[in-house]
């Protein structure tokens, strides 16, 4: 509780700072396989859970796509593949919708698009998950490391008692 005061008083919001990591996660993991826009697209949907649930669908609609495909119905495929299409394109990925127009199930595998989704979709349902317990454990861990460190550089501190302030 001290910490956190001690931070907050600081002027640093906690909770905001660390939804701003895991989005900025999320966008270059849908960067990295050509999905882009989606710091619009996540900062449009409002909250990092409402933009979660808008790339998990998508990324079930895109799940739905390569089933369909790999099966043996051609008209289930191409129903499939069109709401895949919609459902990017709803999202706010006009391109990747068009991109995937004429694809199969391995050239839709192939882009990446469905793992990339639910990759960003995990990142932003984050913050939910981030509460003091978090930071604690967090910082325990940060320090745990810090004081690894130190004591593998010099030995001589085996035995003896330091206080150490926490950075900030």
């Amino acid at each position: 509780d001290s910490f956190r005061r001690t931070v907050e008083d600081a002027g640093i919001d906690v909770e905001a700072t660390v939804a701003e990591a895991w989005t900025s996660q999320a966008v270059d993991r849908l960067d990295a396989v050509g999905l882009t826009g989606a710091a619009e697209i996540i900062a449009a949907a409002g909250a990092p859970a409402d933009a979660a649930g808008l790339l998990g669908q998508t990324g079930n609609a895109l799940r739905a796509a390569a089933t369909a495909l790999g099966g043996d119905d051609a008209d289930a495929a191409a129903e499939a593949l069109a709401a895949a299409q919609t459902a990017l394109s709803d999202a706010g990925f006009a391109d990747a919708a068009a991109e995937i127009a004429d694809v199969d199930a391995a050239g839709l595998a192939a882009t990446g698009y469905q793992q990339a989704l639910f990759d960003a979709a995990g990142n932003l349902r984050q913050p939910a998950g981030f509460d003091d317990a978090a930071l604690a454990s967090l910082i325990f861990a940060s320090n745990r490391r810090d004081v690894r460190d130190r004591i593998v550089n010099d030995l001589d501190l085996v035995g003896q008692t330091q206080s150490k302030g926490v950075p900030i």
